[in-house]
């Protein structure tokens, strides 16, 4: 075991850069090969789905590289069970989250309204089917939650922890996880849930909470993708063009009991 048990941030930051930057290329170059240069505009969702399953294969950067320098990872990466009270106040504070974000997004649409094509390529996904469909559940699902929650909350979350600063580190995190998705017009509320969630990766010493919000984020997304679904659901969920005030005020609660009981977990 080194004696470094944990990575210093410039350095655990270097190399979540550097595996953002491998993703990208590798995500782009293997699109272009599919689909070649000329249909790479019309290939939004495709594009998508290879950059969210080539995370599993990056994700192996900082494991193997953690590893080598014989760093403790289960320290690191958070990786550390919890109990079945955490479990279930983080399923609340997730469904909270999303209303609460969902919202946030909206207001910010008002002010910096999104481009039609940003709209469009949020849009796309609902145009899969069969296998593609599967394959954008899973990764949304289950290799994306993972990823993000190891890299971000753990690797580098951690890391930033061993210098003593839990504030810095969670806001840090989050600023750094909010830059890795490349949407501005996304930016408040992808930073809004990674203070929270960053939060409960260190009130925890566990990814776990986390893993689950992310998990509940892309399921209620691909949920949603069904037309039929997504109607009913908004009949109750909205008033007008924003979250009901009713599901609005009981995220907010829920939100605050929750991180209330979990101050004595």
């Amino acid at each position: 075991m080194s004696k470094n048990k944990l990575p210093e941030p410039v350095e655990a930051l270097t190399l979540v850069l550097l595996t953002y930057t491998g993703l990208i290329l590798f995500s782009l170059t293997l699109i272009v090969m599919i689909t070649g240069t000329d249909d790479l505009q019309n290939q939004d969702s495709a594009l998508s789905l290879i950059f969210m399953i080539g995370k599993l294969l990056f994700f192996g950067i900082p494991v193997y590289y953690s590893i080598k320098k014989q760093y403790d990872l289960k320290k690191l990466f958070k990786i550390k069970p919890v109990s079945k009270e955490v479990v279930f106040l983080s399923i609340i504070i997730g469904l909270s989250l999303i209303a609460i974000t969902d919202e946030i997004q909206r207001v910010v649409d008002l002010i910096v309204p999104m481009p039609d094509a940003m709209k469009e390529i949020l849009e796309s996904p609902k145009d899969m089917q069969g296998m593609e469909w599967f394959l954008l559940f899973f990764a949304s699902v289950f290799i994306v939650p993972l990823t993000d929650e190891g890299l971000f909350r753990g690797f580098l979350q951690g890391s930033l922890e061993g210098k003593g600063d839990p504030v810095r580190a969670v806001v840090l995190t989050s600023v750094s996880w909010t830059m890795a998705h490349f949407s501005p017009y996304l930016a408040i509320p992808i930073f809004v849930l990674g203070v929270f969630i960053g939060y409960l990766a260190w009130k925890t010493e566990s990814v776990l909470p986390s893993i689950i919000i992310q998990a509940m984020f892309g399921l209620i997304f691909m949920i949603l993708l069904d037309p039929a679904v997504e109607e009913s659901f908004n009949s109750w969920y909205l008033m007008g063009e924003h979250v009901s005030p009713v599901v609005l005020v009981a995220a907010v609660g829920g939100l605050f009991y929750s991180l209330k009981a979990l101050e004595t977990k």
